[in-house]
């Protein structure tokens, strides 16, 4: 049985950030880096975390 690797995820995410927004972020890449596949949603482009575009599965 193989066991999926995408996730989707909605909330505040930046880079350089405190607390749980800059958490968010390490998250996000890390799991990124071991192969995980990223499916974000979030409308306020005021935290949006371009920085995770590098990924080709984000």
């Amino acid at each position: 049985m193989k066991i999926a690797n995408r996730i989707a995820c909605i909330g505040h995410v930046r880079k350089n950030e405190g607390s749980l927004v800059g958490s968010n972020f390490i998250i996000l890449e890390e799991m990124l880096e071991r192969g995980y596949k990223i499916d974000y949603y979030d409308s306020n482009a005021r935290f949006y975390p371009k920085e995770l575009l590098k990924y080709n599965d984000f």
